[in-house]
């Protein structure tokens, strides 16, 4: 039983109290403001459950989406947020090659094929900046 009921059941019993004669038009309009808080106290009671239930159901949709959205986009650095691409070009068929940054560790080199030519392309990481072989390079 919530408090606000307790409190209604609470006013009956002070009202069956009062003894006042039940034909008169005190005793009527007490009885009716008493029966009238316990349908309001009922009511906000089924409302309470109802917010409840909806709050556990929005929390277990919420609950389904983060799980979701961990599985589509596991990692933020796969959104391409602060992801850098150098543009090198390929020394075999001199087409311009847009490479990722995380390609090669700190001072590691690379070998990236040309999705062209096939040919492969050196690629010397350096802290900050990719550098190609022959310096033909930008990054952005």
């Amino acid at each position: 039983m919530t408090r606000l009921k307790a409190r209604v059941a609470y006013l009956q019993g002070l009202a069956a109290g009062l003894e006042m004669p039940a034909d008169s038009k005190e005793a009527r309009l007490l009885e009716g403001i008493v029966e009238i808080l316990g349908e309001f106290a009922e009511t906000v009671d089924d409302l309470e459950v109802s917010q409840e239930r909806l709050e556990d159901y929005l929390e277990s949709i919420d609950e389904d989406l983060y799980g979701l959205e961990r599985d589509i986009y596991p990692d933020e650095d796969e959104h391409g947020i602060d992801t850098q691409y150098l543009d090198v070009v390929c020394p075999e068929c001199e087409e311009t090659v847009g490479l990722d940054d995380r390609l090669a560790e700190d001072g590691g080199i690379s070998m990236v094929n040309c999705p062209h030519c096939e040919g492969e392309i050196s690629v010397k990481h350096n802290p900050g900046r990719m550098d190609a072989p022959d310096n033909r390079n930008e990054t952005h």
